[in-house]
């Protein structure tokens, strides 16, 4: 995997070109996994994020239900993490319901 680091407005340099991802990223590594010669898969962290075309330097994104944010991170029925909440099960009665005024 090659790791590049997204700079100044949210690109990263290939072969002496800026390619632009996004600026949330800025300051992060990515990761590029490459598929074949021309096609790279974008990480972040252990996520995949978008498709990386390296003949005409443009990114696509990630099929329908596959990567990221497709696959229901804001959702009700769990975490996409797989660290264990801090809080499960009968921590969670512990908690006071007050809050800052």
């Amino acid at each position: 995997m090659l790791v590049r680091s997204v700079k100044y407005q949210g690109v990263f340099c290939w072969k002496k070109h800026d390619v632009f991802l996004t600026e949330v990223l800025w300051g992060e590594c990515i990761g590029l996994l490459p598929r074949d010669e021309r096609w790279f898969t974008i990480y972040f962290a252990h996520w995949p994020l978008a498709e990386f075309d390296s003949a005409q330097l443009r990114i696509v994104p990630r099929p329908n239900g596959i990567g990221f944010a497709m696959d229901g991170a804001g959702e009700e029925d769990g975490s996409p993490s797989p660290a264990p909440h801090l809080l499960a099960g009968a921590e969670k009665e512990k908690l006071s319901g007050m809050g800052p005024v």
